[in-house]
């Protein structure tokens, strides 16, 4: 079984009164006060031993032109459609991305969807595995998949059915998609994971269609469950939406040992993408000043640059079923993610 995350009670309980004492309103340096003192305290003595192996980054041929979907095997599922456009010079595809924090409600899902869809708007073919029972990017693009025969279940369960006929191609060019739903939740474990032949599922499936994709990006549940590790198995970078909050921030030290587990055991070239933080509201000095916390706990290499506020946009994209680049555009949250697209795979 691998090791639970826990703050120390020597970090952990001297907070508490701070908080207690004031029948107040905390004000913004009270809350940046807690915020300092639990990165620097904790992320800043257990996450640093690491830092320097978690930021291993294997360079990755530059791609120049578009890669021709693959005849082979994968069915017309995989193989219809032709680029709409030639991927961006000099871009370094990340290949397998899993986008994961065990905390809910710090922008996972509104990450993968626009995340994806400005990939796949660059020209790059590119696959989401919905990895919660929850099923909530499944339901973005597909309203009543749990009516649907198939599932990622059937990966977890070892069906005979090929993940080919999972996958399902989306109305945007290039997006394609594995739905999730509750049925996952017969399979997927909470305790006991890790040696768990299943924790192979999702990288022995996917290696079978993976030539057919230029990037795949896993959508993770926000808990510690065998879906969520077998995605970091499968993975060749994790990226880490933040939500600036000394409780969001602190689900981080947990996070950190799940990522170590899975390299320790499954996947030693897994690599922490980076962290960014989500859900900003604009003009906020505590949030700006969480960025700064952040780099100054994990170091500027693995704090990205590009950091996603709360948009009106974002929403009514989500709530219309599709990414912001094809709902909205020519808007300022359109021209963001593909400004943070284009960060993530090395062209600023």
């Amino acid at each position: 079984m691998g090791h639970r995350a826990t703050i120390p009670p020597t970090m952990a309980v001297p907070l508490q009164p701070n908080i207690a004492a004031s029948k107040k309103k905390p004000t913004d340096g009270q809350r940046l006060s807690l915020i300092n003192r639990i990165v620097r305290r904790v992320l800043g003595k257990l996450i640093r031993k690491s830092v320097d192996q978690l930021t291993q980054v294997t360079e990755a041929p530059r791609s120049t032109v578009a890669r021709k979907a693959s005849p082979r095997a994968a069915g017309n599922a995989i193989t219809s459609g032709r680029l709409r456009h030639r991927p961006v010079d000099g871009l370094k595809p990340l290949k397998k991305i899993a986008v994961i924090n065990q905390k809910g409600g710090v922008g996972k899902t509104t990450t993968a969807v626009n995340l994806a869809g400005a990939f796949a708007e660059l020209g790059y073919r590119t696959l989401m595995l919905d990895c919660d029972s929850q099923g909530d990017l499944s339901t973005i693009f597909l309203p009543g998949h749990e009516e649907l025969p198939h599932s990622i279940a059937d990966i977890f369960a070892g069906s005979p059915i090929p993940i080919k006929d999972l996958i399902h191609q989306l109305p945007q060019e290039n997006l394609f998609l594995i739905p999730g739903d509750r049925r996952l939740n017969q399979f997927d474990k909470t305790y006991g994971y890790e040696q768990d032949p299943q924790a192979l599922a999702l990288a022995d499936a996917l290696s079978t269609v993976q030539e057919n994709f230029d990037l795949i990006v896993f959508d993770c549940a926000p808990r510690a469950h065998l879906s969520s590790f077998a995605a970091l198995v499968a993975a060749t970078d994790v990226l880490v939406p933040v939500q600036p909050s000394q409780f969001a921030i602190g689900s981080i030290l947990t996070l950190h040992q799940e990522i170590e587990s899975v390299r320790a055991s499954r996947n030693p070239k897994l690599t922490v993408r980076g962290y960014f933080l989500s859900m900003l509201k604009p003009r906020s000095p505590t949030q700006k000043a969480c960025h700064e916390t952040l780099v100054q706990a994990l170091g500027k290499e693995l704090v990205l640059k590009t950091a996603i506020p709360e948009m009106a946009t974002f929403d009514t994209a989500i709530n219309m079923g599709k990414p912001v680049t094809v709902h909205a555009p020519r808007s300022k949250a359109a021209n963001l993610v593909r400004t943070f697209a284009r960060e993530l795979l090395g062209v600023e």
